[in-house]
C-alpha cells in the first residue's frame, strides 16, 4: 500500500513537473513573440518547404520569360517602324540621271550624254498603295514603254513585279538612298557583272 501509495506520488510529482516545463516553455515562447517587432503571440514564421523552393524557380523562370519576350516584341516593332520609315522615303517619282555596268574590269557608264540631254528617260513613279509605274524609251524598242506593278521592300531590297509578254516576273533590287538619289544595283546570275542605276527624286 505504501509503495502503491509512493508510487502514485512519484506519478503526480512528475506529471507535475512536465506540466512545470510545459508552461515555462509556452511562457518563454508568448513572451517571444511579443517581445520581437512584427510577430503576433502565437504566430510562427512559416518554413520554406521543397514545394515552396520550386514554386520559387518556376515564377522566377515565368518572369524572366516574360521579360524576354517583352524585350523581343520591343526590337521586333522598332524593326518594323524603321523598315516603314525607310518604305516612305521610296515614295514619290524618281527619273535617271546615271546608268552604269560594274565588272572587274572597272566602271562603264551608257548613255551618258542621251540622259543628260533628256533623250534617254526612265522615269520610277512608287505610290504608297504599294503600286508603281515606270516609263522608259532606254530598253531598245525606241518608243517610250511603260510598266506596272507592285513593289515591297526586304532588308536593303526593293521588289518589284513587272508584266512583260503576258508574264509577271519578279525584280529584287539592292536600293541605297542618298539624300535625294536612289541608287538601284543588280548582279547578273554568273556574279560577273552588276547594273547600277542612280535616280534623283523630282
Amino acid at each position: 500500500m505504501i509503495a502503491d501509495i509512493c508510487h502514485l506520488n512519484l506519478n503526480n510529482l512528475a506529471n507535475n513537473h512536465i506540466k512545470l516545463l510545459y508552461c515555462t516553455c509556452k511562457w518563454r515562447t508568448f513572451n517571444y513573440n511579443l517581445t520581437t517587432p512584427g510577430r503576433k503571440p502565437g504566430n510562427r514564421k512559416p518554413v520554406k518547404t521543397g514545394h515552396n523552393r520550386n514554386a520559387t524557380r518556376v515564377g522566377k523562370l515565368k518572369k524572366s520569360l516574360k521579360m524576354k519576350t517583352i524585350i523581343l516584341l520591343f526590337f521586333l516593332l522598332t524593326a518594323t517602324l524603321l523598315s516603314a520609315a525607310q518604305d516612305k522615303r521610296l515614295i514619290g517619282t524618281w527619273g535617271i540621271t546615271e546608268c552604269a555596268y560594274v565588272s572587274a574590269s572597272g566602271t562603264e557608264k551608257i548613255m551618258v550624254e542621251e540622259i543628260k540631254n533628256g533623250t534617254a528617260i526612265t522615269n520610277y513613279f512608287i505610290y504608297e498603295t504599294g503600286k508603281y509605274k515606270m516609263t522608259s524609251n532606254m530598253a531598245g524598242s525606241g518608243t517610250m514603254d511603260s510598266y506596272e506593278g507592285d513593289w515591297k521592300t526586304a532588308d536593303n531590297q526593293l521588289i518589284m513585279t513587272i508584266n512583260m509578254n503576258g508574264q509577271t516576273m519578279e525584280l529584287a533590287w539592292k536600293y541605297e538612298i542618298k539624300a535625294d538619289l536612289l541608287i538601284l544595283s543588280r548582279e547578273n546570275p554568273l556574279g560577273t557583272m552588276s547594273i547600277v542605276n542612280t535616280y534623283k527624286k523630282k
